[in-house]
């Protein structure tokens, strides 16, 4: 899922800009959408990757600090980058490339992590516990 939404942001970040663009309210809104469609399938899974990149004794705060650092070093600036943008090219494609740059970063990122990182990934659906017949037992 998380690639999926990232290769969706890639694909659709200069048809989303050229569509906004247009200043045609339907058309913002079908591009509002599918950007939605595409920034719900990588944040949807994030929190759960982030966690699985930190073994547990630093998982809070390896999370935390990297989801604010992405924030504000990804974040922070893109409206005062895309404000300029257009300043400078008087055309929404130029933050539509802007965008897909910036997709382009992250799913670059996402595509170098290799199962071996994800250490807290657990190795079965209830990975860690044990079942109720199994903890009978243990008494």
């Amino acid at each position: 899922l998380y690639l999926t939404g990232f290769i969706l942001q890639v694909a659709w970040a200069v048809p989303f800009m050229l569509l906004v663009g247009t200043g045609n309210v339907a058309f913002i809104y079908v591009a509002a959408i599918i950007l939605a469609i595409s920034l719900g399938l990588s944040y949807g899974p994030q929190s759960g990757m982030f966690v699985s990149l930190f073994p547990t004794r630093v998982r809070y705060s390896g999370a935390s600090i990297a989801y604010a650092l992405g924030a504000i070093l990804g974040g922070g600036p893109a409206p005062f980058l895309a404000t300029w943008l257009i300043q400078q090219t008087d055309s929404a494609l130029s933050v539509g490339i802007y965008m897909l740059i910036a997709g382009a970063i992250s799913l670059a990122a996402t595509l170098a992590i290799r199962k071996s990182d994800l250490v807290g990934l657990p190795h079965g659906p209830l990975a860690g516990t044990q079942s109720a017949p199994a903890l009978a037992d243990a008494k």
